[in-house]
C-alpha cells in the first residue's frame, strides 16, 4: 500500500507511488518524511476568521467601583483612540497569516512534529513597546490570581482585543510575556467558583487566540505549565447540563488542536482517558444540541484530534469506549464530518491485529459503505483506503465481498473508474485486487453460500468479481 499525508482538516496529501505489498496506508503520520498535505476544500480552519465574542462580552457598561481602577489601568496600558476604538501595534503585513496559509502551516506542523510552524524569534521581541505593555498586563493578572481577586469584564475585553489577530510573531510575544501562564492560574481559580463561570468562557477565548503562536513557543509554554492547563481545560469542557457551556467547547477544541503540534503534549493527551471521553462528548454535540449542528467544527476538530492521537497511542485510543461508535455515527452525519470520520477509520485500520474487533462491531462495515458514496472526494478516497487495509486480512475478505449482497464491491468498482480522483481510484483498485486474492485456509460455508447470491447481482462487474472469487475458493 501507500502512505498518505493527511492534514488536520481532513485533506489528503498528494498520493504517493504504491509501496511494497503488505504495508499499510496511513493518514496523518507525524513524520518528517510524510509528503506535504493539501488543505481540504470547504474545511473550516480554526485559525481563520473572527471568533464570535458576542456571548462573552456584553456592551460596555459601568463597572463596579472595586473593578474600575484595574480596568482603567489596562486601558491606559494599551490605549484607545479618540473615538474610543482600541489602539494596538501589530506586526507588518508579512507577519499576518491568512486563513489558508495559517491553517495549512499549523496543520502541517501538527503532523510533522512542529516542522510546519514558524520558529520562535530569538533575541528582542517583535515589538518592544507592545511587549512591555503585555508584561504589565501579565503582572496585573498574575497579582490578582495570587490574591484571589476577581477580574472585571472590561479587563478581559481589553486583553481580548489585543490578542485577536493572526500575526504569529505577535502571539509569540504574548506567550513570552506570560499571558498564557497568568490566565492558566486564573482559570484554575475560576473553575472552583461557580460564580465565575462566565470568566471561564472569556479565558478560553483569549487562550484560543494566544495559542496560535509558533511551535517553539507552544513547546516552551507546555514545558512551563506541564499538564496543569490541559487538566483545567478538561474540567472546563464538562457540560453538566448547562446549555451555555456547550459554546465554550469549540474554543477548547481549538486549543487542543494547537497542543497537538507539541509532541510531549500530544503524548500526554493520547494517554488521558478523561480527554478521550470529552472528545467523544464534543463530537456528539451535533446530535445532543440542535443549535450545535450549525457549527460542526465541534465534531470536525474532535474527530481529527482522535485520529491523530491514535498514531501515538493506538491501542488506548482505538479501544476507548465510544470512539469507534463515534466514527460509525459520524459516517452518517454532515459531509465535513464524514471526511474526518473516514480519515480516522483509515488510521484505525492500519493495525491488522485490530481488524477482528472492527468486523465484530455492528455498523462498522455499513459506515464504510456509506463513506464510499459520500458527497466529498476526501471521504470516498479514505474509505477506499480503509477497505484497502482491511482487505490485507485474509479471514475477512469474504465478509467484505458478501456484505449487503455485494454493495461494497459495487461502490469500489464505481470508485475504481473515477477519472477525477486518482487517489480514490487507486485505493479502490488495490482493494479489489486484494479482495480477489485467495489464500489457503478455512472457508466459512455460510459465506460461500452468500457469495453465490452475490453472483446474481444486477451489476455485471460485481457478478463477474464474485464468480471469480467463488471459483478460487471452490477449485
Amino acid at each position: 500500500d501507500e502512505k498518505e499525508g493527511k492534514d488536520a482538516g481532513g485533506g489528503g496529501g498528494t498520493p504517493a507511488a504504491p509501496a511494497a505489498e503488505g504495508e499499510h496506508e496511513v493518514a496523518g503520520t507525524p513524520t518528517e518524511t510524510a509528503p506535504a498535505a493539501e488543505a481540504a476544500p470547504g474545511r473550516v480552519h480554526w485559525c481563520g476568521g473572527e471568533p464570535s465574542a458576542t456571548f462573552l462580552f456584553e456592551p460596555a457598561r459601568e463597572e463596579e467601583e472595586s473593578r474600575g481602577e484595574e480596568a482603567t489601568h489596562l486601558t491606559e496600558i494599551f490605549g484607545r483612540s479618540e473615538d474610543g476604538t482600541h489602539v494596538t501595534e501589530c506586526g507588518s503585513d508579512e507577519d499576518v497569516i491568512t486563513v489558508t496559509e495559517g491553517g495549512g502551516a499549523i496543520r502541517d506542523g501538527a503532523l510533522r512534529g512542529g516542522e510546519g510552524g514558524a520558529a520562535r524569534r530569538q533575541g528582542r521581541p517583535h515589538n518592544e513597546t507592545r511587549f512591555r505593555k503585555l508584561r504589565e498586563t501579565s503582572e496585573v493578572f498574575s497579582k490578582k490570581a495570587r490574591h484571589n481577586t476577581s477580574i472585571g469584564e472590561a479587563e478581559y475585553s481589553v486583553l481580548y482585543m489585543e490578542v485577536n489577530h493572526q500575526s504569529e510573531s505577535d502571539h509569540d510575544d504574548e506567550m513570552n510575556a506570560g499571558i498564557a501562564t497568568a490566565l492558566c492560574s486564573i482559570l484554575g481559580l475560576a473553575l472552583d467558583d461557580p460564580r465565575l463561570d462566565a470568566d471561564v468562557d472569556r479565558i478560553c477565548l483569549i487562550l484560543e487566540r494566544t495559542y496560535t503562536c509558533s511551535v517553539a513557543c507552544l513547546e516552551e509554554s507546555y514545558a512551563a505549565l506541564g499538564t496543569r492547563l490541559l487538566t483545567y481545560l478538561i474540567r472546563a469542557i464538562e457540560l453538566d447540563g448547562n446549555y451555555r457551556r456547550f459554546r465554550r467547547i469549540g474554543l477548547i477544541m481549538k486549543i487542543f488542536v494547537s497542543f497537538v503540534r507539541c509532541r510531549p503534549a500530544m503524548e500526554c493527551m493520547a494517554g488521558d482517558t478523561r480527554l478521550l471521553s470529552r472528545l467523544v462528548q464534543a463530537a456528539n454535540l451535533t446530535s445532543t444540541y440542535p443549535l450545535a449542528e450549525r457549527d460542526n467544527t465541534y465534531a470536525v476538530d474532535a474527530i481529527w484530534i482522535v485520529s491523530v492521537l491514535s498514531l501515538v497511542e493506538y491501542t488506548r485510543v482505538v479501544r476507548h469506549p465510544g470512539v469507534v461508535d463515534l466514527l460509525i455515527h459520524a459516517a452518517h452525519s454532515q459531509p465535513t464530518i464524514k471526511d474526518e470520520a473516514a480519515a480516522a477509520m483509515l488510521n484505525f485500520t492500519t493495525d491488522r491485529a485490530s481488524h477482528a474487533a472492527f468486523f465484530q462491531r455492528p455498523g462498522f462495515l455499513e459506515a464504510i459503505r456509506q463513506l464510499l458514496s459520500a458527497p466529498r472526494a476526501p471521504a470516498r478516497r479514505r474509505a477506499a483506503g480503509a477497505l484497502r487495509n482491511l482487505a490485507s486480512t485474509n479471514n475477512f475478505r469474504l465478509t467484505i465481498i458478501t456484505f449487503s449482497r455485494g454493495r461494497i464491491i459495487d461502490a469500489l468498482h464505481r470508485l475504481a473508474g473515477d477519472r477525477y480522483d486518482a487517489g480514490a481510484a487507486r485505493n479502490a483498485t488495490v482493494a479489489l485486487h486484494k479482495l480477489a486474492v485467495y489464500e489457503e485456509g478455512e472457508t466459512d460455508p455460510a459465506l460461500v453460500e452468500e457469495l453465490v447470491r452475490v453472483t446474481r447481482s444486477k451489476h455485471d462487474h460485481t457478478c463477474r468479481f464474485a464468480a471469480g472469487v467463488l471459483a478460487a475458493h471452490l477449485l
